[in-house]
């Protein structure tokens, strides 16, 4: 074999070999843009199928919130107003006094039809509940949600409507917090908004809730007892 025949086959060797890399880079490139296609795409695919974490809270605090009249009885009445109302024509004179304050729909809660009770409360009980309306209203303004307003459901009651109550309701107790206008209730079955809310929504509102008042709580603020059965919390002020 001649050298100029041993070195045109070694130039054709190298051209070859030059070829098939450049043909396996090749396919390994494509396989990159393809597995980086399907990766795109599965991603999408789960984004549809899976909703993104929204603002309400998986963890549930329904059940921390079990304080019972023990906790709270003494401390109502000792905070409260000096003595029960018998009835509703009584109300004005605590007004007058200072010691009652009247409850009107603003922009943090709404005030429902009170059947078993009035819509009064102490200076501070009042306090309390504008500033559970606050800041569960904070912990919604970034969702479509934002502008939701809690439903006070009860408030104060006179001795003839813990009367009537009782006879309706097996949770209500002769000696009731409600008395001393230091006790409301909000419900978490429903909140007041300008658009329908689903039962999805108002599960996600109501852990929210549950969780502002957790931490009011944890603050000493105020005793919160989960009523399963009246779908409401009932609040009791410190």
């Amino acid at each position: 074999m001649s050298i100029a025949l041993f070195f045109s086959m070694k130039t054709s060797i190298k051209v070859i070999i030059v070829l098939l890399i450049s043909v396996l880079v090749s396919l390994i490139f494509k396989d990159s843009i393809l597995v980086s296609t399907i990766s795109r795409s599965a991603e999408k695919l789960q984004q549809k199928i899976i909703p993104k974490p929204s603002c309400f809270h998986t963890h549930s605090y329904f059940n921390k919130l079990n304080d019972s009249v023990h906790h709270y009885l003494e401390e109502s009445y000792l905070n409260g107003i000096k003595s029960t109302i018998k009835r509703s024509f009584e109300i004005p004179n605590y007004v007058k006094t200072g010691a009652l304050v009247p409850l009107k729909d603003n922009e943090v809660y709404q005030v429902d039809t009170l059947e078993y009770s009035y819509a009064f409360l102490t200076p501070r009980a009042s306090s309390l509940l504008y500033e559970i309306g606050k800041r569960f209203q904070r912990k919604i303004r970034n969702t479509d949600l934002k502008g939701a307003r809690l439903i006070v459901t009860s408030a104060l009651r006179t001795i003839n409507k813990v009367k009537l109550l009782r006879k309706v309701n097996r949770n209500a107790i002769k000696y009731s917090a409600h008395l001393h206008g230091t006790t409301f209730d909000i419900t978490y079955s429903d909140f007041f908004h300008h658009k329908k809310i689903t039962n999805a929504e108002i599960k996600g509102l109501s852990e929210i809730l549950s969780k502002t008042l957790f931490e009011l709580r944890l603050r000493k603020k105020c005793w919160v007892t989960f009523e399963q059965f009246q779908t409401c919390f009932h609040i009791v002020c410190r």
